[in-house]
């Protein structure tokens, strides 16, 4: 499934590599043992699936058990196996923020391929690849990516832009400041006493 991921999401170094290598490639190293167990028995997954954290914690670090791109908060992207009555499924979540066409394309592909796939935040994402979505214009002291954490008053809004750090003209970036909805920003003040 990773693999597959991969390729959809057109990543580098892909070529002549294994799954195994394309996921040692590309994911977080800590996985609770996950590489450890036989690549071809179902019965090694299932046992370890089952362990506990705490028995994960014993073979290797589970901290990032499921990060199948790694990077910082924002960037990273995790393909979950998860059990429910009907077996195995998979979630994979990323893309709300930013490497959006890569989750888009990962979904995509694992669906065309036959795996049982959810995908997190599938709302947010639909509005931003339809252009349907609000784009938060941040001051320019500030870089967008501080407001993926929060702090913009508008929840709903994922996607942030500052004016000064994109490539727009001046007669582009004044057709953007006439037709944006304007919130009030907060004034701060000093307490008396």
């Amino acid at each position: 499934a990773c693999a597959v991921c991969y390729r959809a999401a057109r990543l580098e170094g892909l070529e002549g590599k294994t799954a195994k290598e394309q996921y040692g490639r590309y994911a977080d190293d800590r996985d609770g043992g996950l590489t450890t167990i036989d690549d071809n028995s179902v019965a090694a997954f299932e046992k370890w699936f089952d362990l506990n954290d705490s028995e994960k914690w014993k073979i290797q670090n589970p901290s990032h058990m499921w990060e199948i791109c790694q990077g910082s908060s924002y960037t990273r992207i995790h393909l979950y196996v998860n059990k429910d009555d009907a077996g195995y499924y998979l979630g994979l979540a990323g893309g709300v923020h930013c490497r959006t066409e890569e989750i888009v394309r990962m979904y995509n592909a694992l669906r065309e391929a036959g795996f049982p796939v959810r995908i997190f935040s599938h709302q947010l994402i639909a509005k931003a690849i339809r252009g349907m979505d609000y784009v938060g214009i941040v001051p320019c002291t500030d870089t967008p990516s501080q407001y993926w954490y929060g702090g913009f008053p508008l929840k709903e809004v994922i996607s942030f832009i500052n004016l000064t750090d994109e490539d727009f003209s001046e007669k582009m970036i004044e057709q953007i400041t006439e037709q944006a909805e304007w919130l009030e920003i907060s004034t701060l003040t000093l307490i008396d006493g």
